[in-house]
């Protein structure tokens, strides 16, 4: 009867705890919260939403014009196109006056933002021509701090919305006021555009009329007079102790556009270049590796209708604005394995790529 008893007592704790443990493992955990998207046409939702480089935000209106003694800036009235996470970037035109900052409001909002270019976000710089300059790529330069960094949400809905800015200088003296727009448009493409997803390799180029030009890879060697001075390499100019070497030798090797079907892009470079380095011996000269490789990253958006490829470029560091661009380029052709394309700023330039 005891050991009865006993098996009983043990089945009956077990039951228990099988229970208990069922009871635990259907317990279904909350549902995480819903990030709702931001809604481009509310201008206090966008306001609180972006991210002003340099900017403070202050309740009230945009400050008004105070005439006399004030910076000028030149009309604008333009469409900067960007995609939700990355950039818009505005370079106001100052035709006098001097600049100490900014005054930017989102159209409708009940708070502006005070840019002030007294407070450093990392060393100061003049606008430079960029290295990333291969291809439809050639005329990219780098946006330096004195420019306009509106940061956008990662989930804004795509529309387009506008704002409003006024410069100021050191004694607060306000210009007058300059009203652009932002369209925040849709990374990647739909089924009409599958056929731009892949990796394309740069082939050839051609201006207006002329000739493609296919030698984009083909080596290039330049050769110089040298002599010895003192068992050290030195130029000159024909003269009886005057040798011809080869000072230089270069080739490119790889220019691709990667475009994946999520949206994202890279933009590939390599090249090999090899020189001479004139501070070795006369008897045994050697060259210095000076080959560069880099990748650009970044966003593309195709419209089908109107074949139109834009590419939003943020240079080798996607969280860094000063080398961030936007490309727009027409496509005269694409297939299966070919793609032609032109810039907006220069249509008499063609870029033909094949898909590898």
């Amino acid at each position: 009867m005891k050991k009865i008893l006993l098996v009983l007592l043990a089945t009956g704790l077990t039951l228990y705890a099988c229970k208990k443990d069922d009871k635990t493992n259907t317990t279904t955990p909350p549902p995480p919260d819903e990030v709702k998207p931001v809604n481009t046409k509310d201008p206090q939702a966008m306001t609180a939403a972006i991210k002003v480089f340099y900017g403070t935000n202050t309740k009230g209106t945009l400050p008004a014009p105070t005439g006399t003694g004030a910076p000028v800036l030149k009309a604008s009235n333009k469409t900067i196109t960007t995609a939700n996470g990355y950039y818009a970037v505005i370079n106001p035109e100052i035709t006098s006056g001097t600049v100490a900052g900014y005054y930017l409001q989102i159209n409708g909002a009940d708070s502006y933002f005070k840019i002030d270019y007294s407070k450093t976000r990392g060393a100061r710089k003049a606008q430079t021509v960029s290295k990333h300059n291969e291809g439809i790529f050639r005329e990219l330069g780098d946006n330096s701090d004195s420019l306009i960094v509106i940061k956008l949400p990662e989930n804004a809905t795509l529309d387009t919305f506008c704002i409003t800015y006024v410069a100021y200088d050191s004694l607060n003296h306000v210009s007058n006021p300059i009203s652009d727009c932002i369209a925040i448009i849709p990374v990647g493409g739909g089924t009409e555009s599958a056929a731009l997803v892949g990796t394309w390799s740069f082939t050839r180029s051609k201006y207006g009329d002329e000739d493609w030009t296919s030698d984009y890879y083909t080596p290039d060697t330049i050769y110089s007079g040298i002599r010895c001075d003192n068992d050290t390499l030195a130029y000159c100019g024909g003269t009886s102790d005057c040798r011809t070497v080869i000072s230089s030798h270069y080739w490119k090797t790889k220019l691709e556009l990667v475009l994946a079907a999520d949206g994202k892009l890279t933009n590939v470079y390599e090249d090999k270049s090899y020189r001479l380095d004139m501070h070795s011996s006369c008897t045994d000269p050697t060259y210095l590796d000076v080959s560069l490789s880099y990748n650009v990253y970044g966003v593309w958006s195709y419209n089908p209708t109107t074949k139109t490829l834009i590419l939003i470029l943020t240079g080798e560091d996607s969280a860094n604005p000063e080398s961030y661009n936007v490309q727009s380029v027409q496509l005269s052709e694409l297939s299966a394995t070919k793609m032609v394309m032109y810039g907006a700023n220069d249509p008499t330039y063609l870029t033909e790529y094949t898909k590898k």
